[in-house]
């Protein structure tokens, strides 16, 4: 509580500190440099690299978190001073990103800002339901990122990808009907990438149809819908969370529950923006004395996309990172 209440009063004394920057001009507006307007802020890379393929040179795009991650993003002054600049504000929404956004938007006093949520925007049938998380009551959940009625891990799933990057689209010609043509044909040509991507991936990963992962965290449901993967489950209620230890024992006990052709290989997708030490107990567990009969256990560094190095953040950023996570994944299908 002490947390949040000290983040509240921050986001106060910015907003003090940018009305009154702001009034007397003194302070550059971050849009130095870069083509527009139209001016598109995003909250995180997959979107930044949406926008990029379909605004073209066209627009400047600023997005707000790189290395930090949109669970514990904390904007500031300089956020607040590009966006009361900006023509679009694009978030993902469904709780992934509300906590920073939604103060943002409300606090900008840019009367002609256009600010979507396009998780939010996309129809129910692309939405996967949220898991209700059991809370360990000796664990502090004080967070602010608690989910909500919908998985909002919504970038993973290419059906999903290309909704959002059609809203960007209609957006962006909402803004710049000038330039209408060429976010039509920017946007056709990176969807049919997209479907592209998802074709090949499909081809790679189809042997891996039959084999149970077990992933960090709750991210990769619409991933494996969109390749036919079998998740058996999650070590993490939610990123940055603890799991308590019934859950490493319940997972154990999924996989002992498997049949025995299942039970030959086990993946435990891990992130590289968290440390492995769950993922690992779970593997000696399963491996253990008491071991549920798996043959063999693989630690596979799976890259939610929820970060990236912001000097490596393009066009290219999103379809590469995909392939990669493909690609590694693909060493263990059958």
């Amino acid at each position: 509580m002490k947390r949040r209440k000290g983040a509240v009063l921050i986001c106060l004394l910015a907003m003090t500190m940018l009305v009154a920057w702001v009034g007397c001009g003194s302070l550059p507006d971050g849009w130095e440099g870069l083509p527009g307007p139209p001016r598109v802020l995003v909250s995180f890379p997959p979107i930044y690299s949406f926008a990029k393929n379909v605004a073209g040179d066209q627009a400047g795009i600023i997005c707000l978190c790189a290395e930090t991650g949109p669970h514990e993003y904390q904007f500031n002054i300089n956020d607040s001073i590009k966006l009361k600049r900006a023509d679009l504000f694009f978030a993902n929404g469904l709780t992934l990103d509300n906590s920073f956004t939604d103060k943002m938007n409300a606090n900008s006093g840019n009367t002609k800002l256009r600010y979507r949520k396009l998780a939010d925007d996309l129809p129910e049938d692309l939405l996967r339901e949220g898991k209700p998380h059991a809370h360990d009551p000796g664990h502090d959940h004080d967070h602010d990122h608690e989910h909500g009625r919908f998985d909002p891990h919504v970038w993973l799933g290419i059906p999903q990808a290309i909704g959002m990057v059609k809203q960007i689209r209609y957006h962006l010609k909402q803004v710049d009907g000038a330039h209408a043509d060429l976010y039509e044909k920017n946007a056709a040509d990176y969807i049919a990438r997209l479907k592209k991507l998802h074709e090949d991936g499909k081809e790679k990963l189809k042997g891996l149809k039959v084999v149970p992962i077990i992933t960090f965290h709750e991210s990769m449901g619409y991933f494996a819908d969109s390749f036919g993967l079998n998740v058996l489950g999650s070590i993490h209620p939610q990123a940055g969370i603890d799991p308590a230890g019934r859950a490493l024992e319940g997972l154990a006990r999924k996989c002992a529950q498997l049949p025995d052709k299942q039970k030959e290989l086990v993946l435990i997708a891990v992130e590289p923006q968290y440390p492995e030490a769950a993922a690992k107990v779970l593997k000696d567990q399963l491996l253990g004395p008491k071991k549920a009969g798996v043959g063999k256990v693989e630690l596979v560094v799976v890259d939610p996309l929820e970060t990236g190095n912001r000097d490596e953040l393009d066009a290219e950023w999103y379809v590469k990172m995909m392939e990669k996570n493909i690609n590694t994944l693909a060493k263990y299908a059958k």
